[in-house]
């Protein structure tokens, strides 16, 4: 009884797979970078749009990227915050338009939060699926 192998084959093989592996993912991660990004701008409350304009992407290594809103503000927002008081850090008082006079604080009630991040990657999650097939499969089949 004779055996044979094919495994020289099925080497060769996954190592020319491993060749497409890293600009493929990189590609795609950089492709649900932008449709996460997208989903939660959509997602953003906006009162003045600086918060929706500050969500943006950035490289966080290799086919790895940050998707984040990049004002003070955004995480109170999307978290909410508890009742707190707001005092003047550059002038003697608030004032803001619509008020009657200058103020020296304001007691703020606090406000529950808006998860608009974690809506936009809800959104986001079936395109995601997408992507990775698309990806898994280009890998496999180049």
């Amino acid at each position: 009884m004779r055996l044979s192998s094919n495994a020289d084959k099925v080497a060769k093989r996954v190592q020319a797979w491993s060749k497409n592996v890293g600009p493929e993912l990189a590609r795609a991660t950089l492709e649900v970078a932008t449709t996460i990004t997208a989903n939660a701008k959509r997602e953003a409350p906006a009162a003045t749009g600086r918060l929706r304009r500050s969500i943006s992407y950035v490289a966080g290594g290799e086919a790895r990227y940050i998707v984040a809103p990049n004002v003070p503000y955004a995480v109170p927002v999307h978290e909410g915050s508890r009742p707190h008081i707001i005092r003047p850090t550059r002038a003697k008082a608030l004032f803001w338009r619509g008020a009657l006079h200058p103020v020296r604080v304001v007691n703020h009630p606090g406000n529950k939060g808006n998860p608009f991040m974690t809506r936009g990657l809800a959104a986001s999650l079936p395109t995601i699926r997408q992507i990775v097939e698309r990806c898994g499969h280009t890998i496999v089949t180049r």
